[in-house]
């Protein structure tokens, strides 16, 4: 059986922002994928999260494997937010992210996601690299809302974001 796409949104920044959030998600699909193509304003050390539906406590974890120039580092934590990757993000449109929420709208288990990071850029805190992040939001309530954010700084003009519901 072939997965049949349908976009619940799209943007693309005409100014820069430090979050973009996807509200209002309906329940009728089986997976979220959630894909990002941006840059960050300035070359700092920076870090992208994802929150769901606001929530701010500690109830996310994940483990992440990262390998970059030669490189390599597993890390693991419970945190206030969904880790999305530490590409520093150095140029407008150089750091891809496509995480999938798997059966995000079941109320009787936590959300489990999936996130593939690529950079392809060298900068002054950046290496070309790759990350693969397993997560869990430690919640039974179903994602309707969906802010991907920085660490520090804002998303370059350009970037886009997109929201998809898999069927």
């Amino acid at each position: 059986m072939t997965a049949k796409f349908t976009v619940l949104g799209n943007t693309t920044l005409t100014t820069s922002s430090a979050s973009v959030t996807f509200s209002s998600i309906p329940s009728g699909h089986k997976d979220l994928v959630l894909q990002v193509l941006a840059g960050c304003i300035n070359d700092n050390g920076r870090q992208v999260f994802i929150r769901l539906n606001g929530d701010t406590g500690s109830n996310y974890s994940y483990v992440n494997m990262k390998g970059e120039s030669g490189s390599s580092l597993s890390n693991s934590a419970t945190t206030n937010r969904l880790f999305a990757g530490s590409p520093q993000l150095p140029a407008a449109n150089t750091w891809q992210m496509q995480m999938q929420l798997m059966d995000y709208s079941a109320t009787n288990k936590h959300t489990s996601t999936l996130t593939r990071v690529g950079n392809n850029t060298t900068g002054t805190f950046v290496t070309p690299g790759v990350h693969a992040i397993a997560s869990r939001w430690a919640n039974t309530a179903a994602v309707t809302s969906i802010s991907v954010e920085t660490s520090a700084d804002s998303f370059s003009t350009g970037s886009t974001f997109r929201l998809l519901g898999v069927n």
